[in-house]
C-alpha cells in the first residue's frame, strides 16, 4: 500500500512538472538587452510593434487525395501523310490568304500564283509553307500544276453557258410558236387562216421542242465534263485533313510527283497522348475512360520588355520597394554595388556604391511612408539609403551602423511599419532601430550554424531560418524577445523559406521533392507542394535554394536543384488540407543558376524578379489566362503492364491551340493527376492486401496525397 501510495506521488510530481513545461515552449530562451539570455520570467517588455491577430487556420479535413503521375510524357500520336492524288509537278507549297490581303513583295514568305495576270495588284496571294509552319484541318497545303485541268474546266464552263442559252432560246422560240398557233385557231375558226398554215407552225413547234432536248442534253454533257474537271483540280490541290504542325516536306517546289507520292506529313496537335509509368500495386485503382487533369511543364523566359539589370558579380539578395505604381528593383551584388533598377519607370539603374561586397538587401514595403533599403555588407555593417525618390538616387547611405557585426552579413529584414530591422551574421541575429542605426537587442544563440533568412511577421514575431535544418519564431519585445514555436527536422535544401503576410503560415523544406506549407500557430502542415520527380532520372525537378509567398500569397515561388537551378517553378498557393498546381516555369538567360527572388508588392505591376549566380537580375511577370487555360482534360484510354514492376497509364488529351502556339509541345513533360473522386475502387483478391495501395475512403492520408514516385522511362 505504502508502495502504491508512493508511485502515485512520484506520478502526480512528474506530470505536474511536465504540464509546466508544455505550457512554456521556449521558456529558456529570453534575452534582456544587452544580448544575454535570461531566465524565462524575464519581461520582454511590450511588443516591439502594434500586433495583428494571427488568422485561424481551418482544421485539415481528411479526405482521399488524388493520384499524382509525375514525369508523363506528351506526343504527338497521330499524323497525316499528305499524298498526291494525280501525276503533275509541285507549283506551290504555299496556303492562300484571306481575299484583300496586301502583297508585300519585300516579304519572302508571301508569294502570289506563278501565272497571275496582274503582278501589281494580284487577287491569288498565298503564304510560303515550310516545315514547322502550323495548318488548320480542311487547308489546302500543296499546289500541283493545273494547267491543262484549268483549261478543261473553263471549256466546259464556256459549254454549260453555251447550253444554257440554247436551252433559253429554244424555249423563247416555242413560246412564241405558240402565240402564233393560239392566233392561227382563231383565224381558222373565222375561215382566215388554212389548214396548213397551221400543220407548218406545228412542225416548227416539234423542231424547236427538239432543239431544247437536245441543249439540255449537252448541258448535262458539259455540266457533267465540268465537274469532272473540278474534282480534278481539287485533286491538284492536296489538303490537310488535321490540325498540326508541318513535320516534314518530302516533294518541293518543281518536283514530279506520281499519284500515290508522299508530299508533306503533318503531325496532328489538337489531340495529343500523355504516357506515365507508376508502381504496379497502383495500377488497380486506375481505369479506361477515367477523366483526369494534365498539368503541363512549360518552360518560360524572363520578359526582355522590362530589361535586365547586370552586376560583375553574383547577386546575392534582390528586394522590391513599396512605391505605389513604381516599384523600385535592388539587387546585392559581391562586386561591391547595390543596383536599383527602375523596372516600371525609365528602366534605368543606378549604382549604390559600397566599400565592401554586399551580402542582403531589404526594402520597407508597400504600408510605409518613407521608403528606404538596408543593405548588410561582407564587413558587417548595415547601410540604410533613402530611396523615396525614384528621379534622384542617393550617393552615400544616410545612416550606417556604428557596431555592426563582427562577420558578414547573412540576411537583413525590415519590421512591417518600418521601424525596424533584423539582421544576420553567422549564428547572431540583432535588432535594430532603423531610424538611428542602433542596436536594440541580440536574441540568444539558439542555431547551431549560419541563419539564413530573416522573416518579421505582423503578430510582432520574427521567424529566423537556419542551415542547422531548424526553424524558430520568436516573439518580439522593447525589452528582448523569447522562443514562441521551435520547428526542426528541415531538409535544408533552401536557404531561403517565405512567410505568409498575414504571419499564419511559412513554407518548409520537408525533402527534396516537398515543400510543406506550416501554420505558424502549431506547426501543423496544412498544405504541400510537390515537384514533378524529375530529378530521379534528369537531375532536374528537386527543390533547392528558395520557397517564398507572393505579397498576396495567391502564388509561391520555388527553385529547382541539382543540375537546373536555372530554373524555378511558379505554383498556385495550396488550399488548406491540398496541394498546390504548378503553374509555370521560370528558366534563366543562357541557364545562369538562380541566388535569389523577390516579389513586387504592388498589385498593379506584379512580377517577380530574380538574381543569379552570373550577376544578372531578370523579371518575370504573372502567367495570364492563356497561359493557365494550358491545362487540360484528359481521358486514360488504357492502363497497361510495362514490366513486373511497373503499369504504363496512357491518357488522350485534347490539346486546343491558341494563340501562343498549340499548348503542350511534342516531347514536353506533364503530370497526369488523378482526383480522388476518380480513383476506382478494387475488388478484394481472397484475403490477399496489395502492398502500399491506395488508402480506403477513411484512412488518414498525409497531406499532398499519394505522389507516384518517379519510375523511369524504359
Amino acid at each position: 500500500m505504502r508502495r502504491i501510495r508512493r508511485w502515485l506521488f512520484l506520478a502526480a510530481l512528474t506530470g505536474s512538472l511536465g504540464l509546466y513545461i508544455g505550457c512554456n515552449p521556449g521558456s529558456s530562451t529570453s534575452v534582456s538587452t544587452n544580448g544575454e539570455t535570461t531566465a524565462a520570467n524575464i519581461d520582454i517588455g511590450s511588443p516591439l510593434y502594434a500586433k495583428v491577430p494571427m488568422p485561424a487556420l481551418p482544421a485539415n479535413q481528411l479526405r482521399r487525395e488524388p493520384i499524382v503521375i509525375a514525369n508523363a510524357v506528351v506526343s504527338y500520336a497521330e499524323k497525316q501523310t499528305v499524298p498526291a492524288q494525280v501525276d503533275a509537278y509541285v507549283l506551290m507549297l504555299a496556303s492562300k490568304l484571306p481575299p484583300g490581303t496586301a502583297y508585300n513583295p519585300n516579304d519572302e514568305r508571301i508569294m502570289i500564283h506563278p501565272r497571275e495576270v496582274d503582278k501589281k495588284n494580284p487577287t491569288r496571294v498565298f503564304r510560303r509553307l515550310v516545315e514547322g509552319d502550323r495548318v488548320k484541318k480542311g487547308e489546302v497545303v500543296a499546289w500541283l500544276d493545273q494547267e491543262a485541268v484549268e483549261v478543261q474546266y473553263r471549256a466546259s464552263a464556256l459549254m454549260e453557258s453555251n447550253a444554257d442559252e440554247q436551252v433559253a432560246a429554244a424555249k423563247k422560240s416555242l413560246v412564241q410558236i405558240q402565240d402564233l398557233l393560239n392566233s392561227l385557231e382563231e383565224a381558222k375558226k373565222n375561215g382566215a387562216a388554212a389548214l396548213s398554215e397551221v400543220v407548218q407552225l406545228q412542225i416548227n413547234q416539234n423542231r424547236f421542242m427538239t432543239d431544247e432536248v437536245q441543249a439540255r442534253g449537252a448541258k448535262i454533257k458539259a455540266t457533267s465534263d465540268k465537274d469532272t474537271a473540278e474534282t480534278l483540280l481539287r485533286k491538284h490541290q492536296p489538303q490537310s485533313t488535321v490540325t498540326g504542325i508541318i513535320k516534314k516536306v518530302f516533294k518541293n517546289v518543281g518536283e514530279f510527283v506520281k499519284a500515290g507520292d508522299p508530299i508533306m506529313e503533318i503531325q496532328q496537335t489538337d489531340t495529343v497522348m500523355v504516357e506515365g509509368n507508376l508502381p504496379a500495386q497502383y495500377g488497380p485503382y486506375l481505369k479506361r475512360g477515367m477523366k483526369v487533369r494534365i498539368e503541363p511543364d512549360l518552360p518560360v523566359s524572363e520578359d526582355r520588355n522590362l530589361g535586365t539589370a547586370q552586376h560583375r558579380a553574383e547577386v546575392t539578395g534582390v528586394a522590391v520597394t513599396g512605391q505605389k505604381d513604381r516599384p523600385l528593383v535592388v539587387s546585392a551584388g559581391l562586386d561591391n554595388n547595390a543596383l536599383v533598377w527602375d523596372v516600371c519607370g525609365t528602366k534605368n539603374t543606378f549604382a549604390l556604391h559600397h566599400p565592401t561586397g554586399v551580402k542582403a538587401v531589404a526594402c520597407t514595403g508597400p504600408d510605409v511612408k518613407t521608403q528606404f533599403a538596408v543593405t548588410g555588407g561582407e564587413d558587417g555593417q548595415l547601410r540604410f539609403w533613402d530611396l523615396h525618390d525614384p528621379d534622384h538616387m542617393p550617393k552615400e547611405p544616410s545612416k550606417t551602423t556604428e557596431d555592426g557585426h563582427a562577420g558578414p552579413v547573412s540576411a537583413v529584414a525590415f519590421s512591417p511599419d518600418g521601424r525596424y530591422v533584423a539582421s544576420a551574421s553567422g549564428r547572431e541575429v540583432v535588432v535594430w532601430d532603423a531610424a538611428t542605426a542602433k542596436r536594440l537587442y541580440v536574441l540568444p544563440t539558439e542555431h547551431k550554424d549560419t541563419v539564413t533568412t530573416l522573416r518579421f511577421t505582423p503578430q510582432s514575431t520574427l521567424v529566423t531560418v537556419c542551415r542547422d535544418k531548424s526553424v524558430r519564431v520568436w516573439n518580439l519585445g522593447t525589452q528582448g524577445a523569447s522562443m514562441l514555436l521551435p520547428i526542426d527536422h528541415r531538409a535544408g535544401v533552401a536557404d531561403c523559406l517565405g512567410v505568409s503576410s498575414d504571419g499564419s503560415r511559412m513554407l518548409f523544406d520537408q525533402t527534396d521533392d516537398r515543400i510543406d506549407v506550416v501554420s505558424l500557430a502549431d506547426g501543423r502542415t496544412v498544405g504541400t507542394l510537390q515537384t514533378t520527380g524529375a530529378g530521379r532520372t534528369t537531375g532536374t525537378g528537386r527543390f533547392a535554394t528558395l520557397a517564398i509567398f507572393s505579397w498576396d500569397d495567391s502564388l509561391v515561388l520555388t527553385g529547382c536543384g541539382e543540375g537546373s537551378r536555372s530554373e524555378l517553378q511558379l505554383w498556385e498557393t495550396p488550399k488548406i488540407g491540398g496541394r498546390g498546381q504548378e503553374q509555370r516555369r521560370c528558366v534563366t538567360p543562357t541557364e545562369s543558376e538562380v541566388t535569389c527572388a523577390a516579389f513586387s508588392p504592388d498589385k498593379d505591376h506584379p512580377f517577380v524578379v530574380v538574381g543569379t549566380k552570373a550577376g544578372g537580375v531578370h523579371v518575370w511577370t504573372p502567367p495570364g489566362k492563356t497561359e493557365l487555360a494550358k491545362i487540360r482534360t484528359g481521358t486514360i484510354e488504357s492502363v497497361l503492364p510495362f514490366d513486373d514492376k511497373t503499369v504504363q497509364v496512357r491518357v488522350r488529351a485534347i490539346n486546343t491551340g491558341d494563340e501562343t502556339g498549340d499548348g503542350m509541345p511534342d516531347r514536353s513533360r506533364a503530370k497526369i493527376i488523378v482526383s480522388a473522386d476518380q480513383v476506382a475502387p478494387t475488388e478484394a483478391v481472397g484475403s490477399a492486401v496489395v502492398p502500399n495501395a491506395h488508402p480506403g475512403p477513411n484512412a488518414v492520408v498525409p497531406v499532398g496525397g499519394l505522389v507516384i514516385p518517379q519510375v523511369p522511362n524504359k
